[in-house]
């Protein structure tokens, strides 16, 4: 146990290593980017979109201010280990997921692909 600690020990050359190097920390600023260009990822108002109740119990609501937003969009459903649980296609700018087989824990929903998707979070307990 001493030798982790010792002067040039196994913990003392991990800590001195390229990843807790005290360079890295030594005032270089984070290169600046362009917001409008910086998140390709995301083009749909994340407000216009909204999912509700959070935190669901047996189903929650999709409501789009524009039917446009999710018409004709893949809304998938994954679970905290990236299992697909549902993938259906938005018909409409109001939906209701059933959720009451799911198990409490942490979900993510997507809304589109691509670069057109929108991610949130869900919570069930």
């Amino acid at each position: 146990m001493r030798s982790m600690f010792a002067v040039n020990g196994p913990r003392n050359s991990f800590m001195n290593s390229f990843v807790c190097d005290s360079t890295m920390g030594g005032g270089a600023t984070v290169p600046s980017t362009d917001t409008a260009t910086a998140s390709p990822v995301q083009t749909v108002p994340v407000n216009s979109i909204t999912v509700y109740p959070n935190p669901i119990q047996n189903q929650f609501n999709i409501k789009a201010d524009d039917i446009n937003q999710i018409a004709g969009k893949k809304i998938t459903v994954f679970n905290a280990s990236g299992m697909k649980l549902i993938s259906i296609q938005a018909e409409t700018a109001n939906l209701s997921i059933n959720t009451s087989t799911w198990r409490p824990g942490l979900y993510l929903l997507q809304i589109g692909e691509g670069k057109d998707r929108v991610i949130k979070k869900l919570i069930k307990y």
